[in-house]
């Protein structure tokens, strides 16, 4: 649908629709409609681009699929369309109900009649083209949802695909328990919300066979019904009323054993969590897109040195200008007349105690993507991480300052932390006897064996 839609003519309908109601948006927004027309033609400006094997490309038809505005666009143009066509018909449906581009219409005129108006509706629809399904054995599907004709009345049933196969989260996967517990939960509301009653008990029969082929232990699901079922009989009325009470809540990777302890506590204190698993099907499968070069992502990053030591670090920018700026700081910082300690990088103050090191910019890593708070906090626990282990290039352990409780669960060896500096990390030749003198070395001769090491990489 969405590559369908003629773009200028949804954003003059928006506009249009934003001005009839500009009542309900007024104490929202001190924006002007100008303004805000002019904010959504940038952001659908900037939704056309895409890459596939390293080239750019630009969609010129239609709304980009993914495009947060695209929803909302499309609405407003088939909306448009469906309003035309049918005002403009001589014959009127019985009954019309559109989703998006979904549609279930009743339709007292014949199937002639119908095919009819079906051209009329396209030829309003430009590029948009709408198909016809009509109803079998007095049964026609509606999203998730199968009707069923009587004589004066409708009944409805779960509507499932012919290629459905009823695979669903396996009791065994690596999840946590309540999230297995609410998959049946909510496949058990749905047949309570959806289904009349006289089909209620047969759609759980089958939910429970279907539930028992996935591993699911039987007494669980009937558990679980019992308690749905409870449920909707004493607030049949009221199911579908939001609480006002607001709860707080905090989303948690799982960790079998470790999570439902947590959970409990943090619920104790008023705290709700929902535990989410860090692998999911599709991180192991491939989307089709292209995949961004590590140099042009943003997040928190390690640089290693030939000497096993490693600096961490978190930018904003792409990855390839920020090494970039950390080389220029270090050429820039071995060329001063200052004490090491007083370098703005602590990388040049780590080559100018160890000229015979130098740092490998073509193996930095990316270590996560996380933006704002989540990236503080990341590289926080980076440089912990490397600080436990002797070692660590940082001067600090970064911006956020984590409790010393987490200490143990980023420890790898018994090392108490109280500076990076107090590390010796890449101690010097200990084999010179103590009785002999160190050989002298000036500060320009150490830059300039340092600036030597480094190896140039070309990142514009």
């Amino acid at each position: 649908m969405y590559t369908s839609i003629d773009v200028k003519a949804a954003e003059i309908l928006l506009e249009r629709k934003i001005l009839r109601n500009l009542d309900l948006i007024s104490g929202e927004t001190v924006l002007e409609v100008g303004v805000i027309m002019n904010l959504v033609r940038l952001c659908n400006m900037f939704s056309y681009f895409f890459q596939f094997r390293g080239v750019f490309f630009e969609q010129v038809n239609g709304l980009p699929m993914g495009a947060p505005l695209s929803p909302l666009l499309a609405n407003c143009f088939v909306e448009n369309i469906e309003t035309i066509a049918l005002d403009s018909y001589f014959l009127k449906h019985k009954f019309w109900g559109r989703y998006m581009d979904d549609i279930i219409s009743v339709w007292n005129y014949g199937v002639e009649e119908l095919k009819s108006f079906l051209e009329h509706l396209n030829f309003w629809g430009g590029d948009l083209k709408f198909t016809i399904e009509l109803e079998e054995d007095n049964k026609l599907p509606f999203l998730d949802v199968l009707l069923l004709k009587n004589e004066n009345s409708l009944d409805f049933k779960i509507y499932r695909k012919p290629t459905n196969n009823n695979r669903f989260l396996s009791f065994f996967s690596g999840h946590a328990r309540q999230v297995k517990i609410g998959l049946i939960i909510s496949l058990t509301d749905r047949i309570f919300r959806i289904c009349s009653p006289k089909f209620i008990e047969e759609e759980l029969l089958l939910l429970k066979d279907i539930l028992i082929s996935n591993h699911y232990p039987g007494w669980l699901v009937d558990q679980t019904f019992s308690k749905r079922r409870k449920k909707f009989l004493e607030c049949s009325d009221d199911i579908l009323e939001t609480t006002e009470k607001k709860d707080i809540f905090c989303s948690l990777p799982y960790v079998p054993g470790l999570s439902e302890k947590l959970k409990r506590i943090l619920q104790n204190n008023g705290l709700k969590v929902a535990l989410r698993g860090s692998n999911t099907l599709a991180s192991f499968l491939n989307s089709g897109k292209d995949r961004t070069s590590v140099e042009q992502q943003s997040g928190v990053y390690k640089i290693p040195c030939t000497c096993g030591s490693s600096y961490v670090g978190r930018t904003n920018q792409n990855l390839r200008t920020r090494l970039l700026q950390h080389h220029n700081s270090i050429s820039s910082s071995l060329k001063q007349n200052t004490k090491p300690e007083d370098f703005t990088s602590a990388l040049a103050e780590h080559i100018f105690n160890f000229p015979n090191h130098f740092i490998l910019f073509e193996n930095v890593s990316l270590i996560s993507r996380d933006q704002g708070l989540k990236q503080t906090f990341r590289e926080t626990i980076e440089i912990k991480k490397i600080l436990f282990k002797n070692n660590s290039i940082n001067r600090d352990t970064g911006e956020f300052g984590l409790n010393s409780i987490y200490d143990n669960l980023l420890r790898s060896n018994k090392v108490n932390i109280t500076s990076p500096k107090s590390y010796d990390l890449c101690p010097r030749n200990t084999s010179v006897k103590s009785n002999e003198p160190e050989p002298k070395r000036s500060r320009r001769f150490a830059s300039a064996v340092a600036l030597k090491k480094i190896r140039a990489i070309n990142y514009m």
